[in-house]
């Protein structure tokens, strides 16, 4: 198997063949790092892929000879950045309808 370096260098150089192993090598710490941000696997999945995604389209900023820990930083930001939208943004929760017959009676005097 080729070595990270090796790896990130073809990728850099456009080789998209290069792509998969370094995301297989990588890929269970980047979900482990976003699940214990998260703390739901399916968003903490999701989040994993757009790290992956952001590492594909920022890889030529990479200059260095450490590459996990530009990855784990990376992966980190996105994560707070992940948690600070959903606390701006809570998701929606439906309301519960207890009695779908009912209606709700003003409390003013009647129209008529």
């Amino acid at each position: 198997m080729l070595e990270t370096e090796q790896l990130v260098d073809r990728c850099r150089q456009g080789d998209d063949l290069a792509w998969e192993p370094l995301v297989r090598t990588f890929q269970g710490r980047v979900y482990g790092l976003a699940y214990h941000y998260i703390r739901d696997a399916d968003e903490a999945r999701d989040l994993a892929q757009e790290i992956f995604v952001r590492v594909y389209q920022k890889i030529d900023t990479f200059s260095g000879n450490e590459f996990l820990p530009w990855l784990m930083r990376l992966a980190r930001n996105l994560c707070i950045d992940r948690l600070r939208r959903l606390k701006a943004r809570p998701p929606a929760h439906d309301v519960p309808v207890e009695d779908e017959g009912r209606t709700l009676a003003a409390a003013g005097p009647n129209p008529e």
